[in-house]
């Protein structure tokens, strides 16, 4: 199993690092996925429960062989959802050679472990395409929503729905390896294919799920894949991206 991946850097900069990243990279304070203010985050300390055991820290190995990290959560029993950057760095050589997926991970301790069988990815993403399409699927290879659970998500809320909403922003950050952590705030901008939002996040978050959460249940309706110092943001799951989640739970099987 993959453990050697502590300070493997996030897979955003596998895809789009240029030198303007690297400067950013020397810059403490300004991150691909970033710390807004203060750092608000938390750790979730109750990983192997419902829903945070359906989220899932990956290590990743690109084409040519580098080690990068990204996040990603269970949709069915055997598809795990993320950025499209984390399957198909075109710079690095296109599909990711390896995922390994670990859900409920902490630290060293793999509770649950899959590896991917097939990638499934929309085609403006693995050809540097929009921002709005950077989601892909991972399709393992052997089933693990059967014993932990998977989430629901919602492509027919309304903008309005949206925008009176808090959201949870949850994954597995690079400078806190191997740990799942998390931050809570209304969103900031509903856009009809983005959600803008000031959570605090970090490189390794790329993939991670945004959650709509009520107390009880769980419904994610965003895909968390890029940051600024003006706010991070999400693939919205509208209809459109809905109807490709669905689409590819089929594709998966059981």
């Amino acid at each position: 199993e993959a453990l050697d991946d502590f300070h493997a850097p996030d897979a955003w900069y596998a895809e789009y690092g240029t030198t303007v990243s690297r400067a950013l990279l020397a810059a403490p304070e300004v991150r691909a996925e970033v710390i807004l203010g203060r750092d608000d985050r938390e750790q979730i300390q109750t990983t192997g429960a419902y829903p945070f055991r359906c989220i899932c820290s990956l290590s990743i190995t690109a084409a040519n062989g580098k080690r990068y990290v990204g996040t990603g959560w269970l949709a069915s029993p055997n598809l795990v959802i993320t950025a499209g950057h984390c399957v198909y760095m075109r710079r690095q050589g296109g599909w990711a050679r390896a995922i390994d997926v670990f859900p409920g991970r902490v630290g060293s301790t793999i509770p649950h472990a899959a590896q991917k069988s097939r990638l499934l990815n929309v085609s403006g993403c693995a050809h540097g395409g929009r921002p709005v399409d950077d989601y892909a699927a991972i399709v393992l290879d052997r089933p693990l929503g059967g014993e932990l659970g998977w989430f629901g998500f919602d492509g027919e809320m309304s903008a309005s729905q949206l925008s009176r909403a808090v959201i949870n922003v949850v994954g597995y950050p690079a400078d806190k390896p191997g740990t799942m952590w998390g931050h809570a705030r209304r969103l900031s901008q509903v856009r009809e294919q983005e959600l803008i939002y000031q959570n605090d996040t970090y490189g390794g978050n790329s993939g991670g799920p945004v959650i709509l959460w009520d107390g009880t249940q769980g419904q994610v309706v965003g895909i968390h894949n890029y940051g600024d110092l003006s706010g991070n943001s999400a693939t919205r799951i509208n209809q459109t991206v809905g109807n490709k989640l669905v689409e590819w739970i089929g594709s998966a099987g059981s």
